[in-house]
């Protein structure tokens, strides 16, 4: 499907390439063709080592994946060179002049004050309508 077309090596496991039966996948001696796929999905599990070159299911042992060596522990840095490094990056920072921290600022209060107006105008509402309803 998406990721598969575009060739970017997605393994995809062969239970979810699986669709249900439909009149088309039985054959008309009555034999039900368990493998019902397109020729690109074919091709894809064949590269993958799912299918045979017959078409049929690979019958070999599940490949295990490795984990490699774990390295030697690393060594903690020290304070000095943990602050030297976050300065270091915090040089790399992009910051917002001065006129752009004011404007959003201001656009972040002003979206405040409206959204609580919002919500206290419905919260009267609600009361209202209930103390209508109820008798209060």
């Amino acid at each position: 499907t998406g990721l598969q077309n575009r060739r970017l090596g997605v393994r995809v496991p062969p239970a979810l390439l699986a669709r249900p039966r439909t009149r088309t996948d039985v054959a008309d001696d009555g034999v039900v063709d368990d493998m019902a796929m397109n020729r690109q999905t074919k091709r894809m599990l064949q590269r993958q080592g799912e299918l045979g070159p017959d078409g049929e299911p690979a019958r070999g042992k599940p490949r295990q994946q490795t984990r490699p060596a774990p390295g030697p522990p690393k060594e903690r840095t020290s304070p000095k060179q943990y602050v030297h490094e976050v300065r270091s990056e915090l040089r790399k920072v992009a910051w917002p002049t001065r006129a752009e921290v004011i404007r959003y600022s201001g656009i972040v209060l002003f979206t405040l004050i409206i959204l609580t107006l919002f919500i206290f105008a419905l919260d009267w509402a609600f009361a209202q309508s209930v103390f209508f309803l109820f008798g209060g």
